[in-house]
C-alpha cells in the first residue's frame, strides 16, 4: 500500500512581510487588506479576505495577534495598545487548507491627548475682579491639567490659576 504526502507549499515574500502556508495554492490565492494599518489607538481596522481557492469554504479564522480572533468573513477589530500586531488569516476549504499571516502589518501608536475647552469659548472680554468658570473635558491624559490664564495687558506672560486639576472638570 503506496501513501501519498501532501504537498504543503509555504513562502515567504520579505518584500510584503506576507507568509502563504497551505495545499491549495497551486489552485488558487488567499490575501486579506486591512484599513487603516496605522494610527493611534483605540484603532478600529476593517478587514476583508480576498478568497480564491477551490471548493466551498467551511471555516474562516482570524488572529490578530492582540488576543482577539473572529470567525467572521469580513471583520473588524480594534487595537486598544500602542504596538505592532501580526495577523492572520486562515481559511478552510472543502478542498483544503490556506493559510495567509501578515507580519507586523497593523502599527498602533498611543493615543492622542485631548483638551476640549467648554466654557469660555475664547476671545472673552472679563471684567477685572469678575469670577468665571472654566470648564473642560479631556481624553487620554495620564496626569492632571495645568490651567493658565493669559491676561491682554502689557504684561504678556501666562499666570497659572490651577497647577494640579483633574483631567474633566472646571474651575472657577
Amino acid at each position: 500500500m503506496m501513501m501519498k504526502k501532501k504537498l504543503i507549499f509555504a513562502a515567504l515574500l520579505a518584500v510584503h512581510n506576507t507568509l502563504l502556508v497551505g495545499d491549495l495554492f497551486s489552485q488558487g490565492s488567499l490575501d486579506f487588506t486591512g484599513s487603516p494599518t496605522s494610527g493611534p489607538a483605540a484603532l478600529r481596522v476593517q478587514f476583508t479576505a480576498i478568497v480564491n481557492l477551490p471548493g466551498e469554504i467551511v471555516s474562516v479564522f482570524w488572529n490578530f495577534g492582540d488576543g482577539d480572533t473572529s470567525t467572521d468573513l469580513n471583520p473588524s477589530n480594534t487595537y486598544v495598545s500602542a504596538g505592532s500586531y501580526t495577523v492572520r488569516l486562515t481559511v478552510v476549504t472543502t478542498a483544503g487548507r490556506g493559510e495567509v499571516v501578515k507580519f507586523n502589518y497593523i502599527t498602533v501608536t498611543a493615543p492622542i491627548a485631548q483638551i476640549t475647552l467648554t466654557s469660555p469659548n475664547g476671545g472673552q472680554n472679563w471684567q477685572v475682579g469678575s469670577i468665571q468658570n472654566i470648564i473642560w473635558t479631556s481624553n487620554n491624559l495620564s496626569g492632571n491639567v495645568e490651567i493658565e490664564l493669559s491676561r491682554n495687558d502689557e504684561t504678556f506672560f501666562p499666570e497659572t490659576i490651577a497647577f494640579s486639576a483633574p483631567n474633566n472638570g472646571s474651575y472657577s
